[in-house]
């Protein structure tokens, strides 16, 4: 049931490529039997006949050709459409897996699976099973053609057309495990590559570059690895197929010749079966070559089958500021952030999280809003487990503020048109509050400003869009003396629970309650004892 969507938006693609496939079978038939007829009046000296049945032969080449040329161009216009629009389904179904699943997701691996898994998972519809299908029309029809004068011929066809399989029958689960490995490994090295790309300022000031390629030559020695066993598998196969083709070709040659001089059939079918035969086995080897084909499919299929869980996302609603967790623990690697911590946030006020770093601040803010899922224990948020939430519920229902802000290729305006629909007024008014001008809200894309003008884009849309509940990651870094006290002003005037992790002590003196993370806890401490 996953991947019916690939068959609504594919099956005629894959249709009408079937049966362009099947034309070729009449006319390769046609173009036989005028061979024959060609032959058989040259060795009689009928000149005329010779010419006549060399023109017809060469009209329907060029005819089939030029006509196959055609529609092949509309084909693919057809074809590339149809994935065109099953990619983009397949990314909205993608995009909506839950957070925590998304979250986890390495960059490596999401661009292995949005591109090599979709290819070959869209390629088993569009291309394996036409080119299936076809093959063993053109195989039948062939043989029973060729039978029609001699079933021995037919016998010798299929017994040597069957050669041509051993190579894919033994090499078999040695393409499905090397896909696999290559896809995963290829993965790792984009993640790490990824990585230096994000970090290349700090690896260039602290000289880190001899240790960052250590490691990738690391990981590039993996690859490589695996990449050997795949080389070996693909020239063994090449090997084989080779040898297979040589026995194929010539035994074809040799046995219709000895067949003919026997008079076990005719000069005319020999000559038939020999015209034939390059299409036959070119359409059973294109069968055999489907099998390792199939068996990456499967794997492929596997893995996007994950992006498409039928898991439920959920549709709850937020009702109210409430926020509560209870007995939550959370371990990532040998490391414990969370041991059975409780806590209920009160459904309105500011509250701060503090605590030193690593102690689990913005951990809590990941599983309040769904981006992580706690390993046991129960996190409510507005009555709903954060996973669950429905869509309609971001941005007003629930804000989250991460310490990072997005680096996004448009410009605020759109960007809050976006997330806002057509009103930005209240949102624009509150950015160029906190100091953006129109030359960087409408001129400038998000990836282009400074950290400090990112923050306060997304500043303005946190606190312009009013949400019930409010989570914010240091909400004060990269800002400006007067932005912070902009921001301090805001957060006075909001109704509902504005919930903070943040070290800035600007907060302390409006703040209604201080939360600390200390040794896998949550522990609520009194104002007045804030240093």
């Amino acid at each position: 049931m996953k991947f019916t969507f690939f068959r609504r938006h594919l099956r005629k693609a894959a249709v009408i490529e079937t049966l362009l496939g099947t034309v070729g079978i009449p006319v390769n038939l046609a173009v036989a039997a005028l061979m024959a007829r060609v032959v058989q009046s040259a060795l009689s000296g009928d000149t005329s006949a010779v010419l006549a049945d060399g023109v017809w032969l060469a009209a329907l080449l060029i005819g089939y050709r030029s006509v196959e040329t055609l529609l092949r161009i509309r084909q693919e216009r057809r074809r590339s459409k149809a994935l065109h629009n099953c990619k983009l389904e397949f990314y909205d179904r993608f995009l909506s897996r839950p957070l925590p699943w998304l979250c986890a997701c390495g960059s490596g691996e999401i661009k292995e699976r949005l591109n090599d898994d979709f290819t070959n998972a869209t390629d088993k519809l569009l291309s394996l099973y036409p080119s299936v299908i076809v093959g063993a029309l053109t195989g039948v029809s062939y043989l029973l053609f060729v039978s029609r004068f001699s079933l021995a011929v037919s016998a010798v066809m299929v017994l040597l057309s069957i050669l041509q399989g051993v190579p894919k029958l033994v090499l078999k689960s040695r393409f499905e495990r090397n896909y696999s490995e290559t896809r995963d490994a290829e993965a790792r090295l984009t993640d790490y590559l990824l990585e230096a790309r994000h970090g290349f300022i700090t690896l260039k000031l602290y000289d880190l570059k001899e240790l960052y390629l250590k490691k990738l030559k690391k990981l590039h020695d993996g690859y490589v690895k695996i990449g050997n066993r795949s080389i070996y598998t693909g020239t063994s196969e090449t090997v084989l197929t080779g040898f297979a083709s040589v026995v194929v070709k010539y035994g074809m040659y040799a046995a219709v010749g000895i067949m003919v001089l026997k008079r076990i059939v005719s000069l005319g079918a020999g000559v038939e079966a020999v015209a034939l035969a390059g299409s036959f086995f070119a359409a059973t080897k294109t069968i055999f070559d489907s099998i390792p084909r199939f068996a990456e499919v499967g794997r492929a299929e596997a893995r996007l089958g994950e992006c498409l869980s039928d898991e439920d996302v959920g549709h709850s609603e937020i009702e109210g500021a409430s926020v509560s967790l209870s007995d939550v623990s959370l371990q990532r690697g040998d490391k414990e952030i969370l041991h059975r911590a409780s806590v209920v946030f009160p459904t309105g006020g500011l509250c701060l999280i503090k605590g030193v770093n690593g102690a689990g601040k913005s951990t809590l803010l990941k599983l309040t809003v769904g981006l992580l899922r706690a390993d046991e224990g129960d996190v409510r948020v507005g009555g709903a487990v954060p996973e669950t939430i429905s869509a309609d519920s971001f941005p007003h229902g629930l804000f989250y503020l991460p310490q990072e802000d997005a680096a996004l290729a448009v410009c605020p305006r759109e960007f809050y048109g976006m997330v806002c629909g057509a009103d930005v007024s209240a949102v624009m008014q509150l950015a160029r509050a906190f100091g953006l001008g129109d030359a960087q809200l409408d001129g400038t894309n998000i990836n282009t400003l400074s950290g400090g003008e990112r923050k306060k884009v997304f500043l303005a849309l946190a606190l312009a869009a009013e949400p019930t509940i409010l989570l914010m990651d240091e909400p004060t870094n990269s800002l400006d003396a007067a932005s912070k006290t902009l921001l301090l002003s805001e957060l006075k005037k909001r109704r509902g629970l504005s919930l903070i992790v943040t070290h800035d002590s600007i907060f302390d003196d409006v703040c209604d309650r201080v939360y600390f993370a200390e040794r896998g806890t949550v522990i609520e401490h009194e104002k007045d004892k804030l240093a």
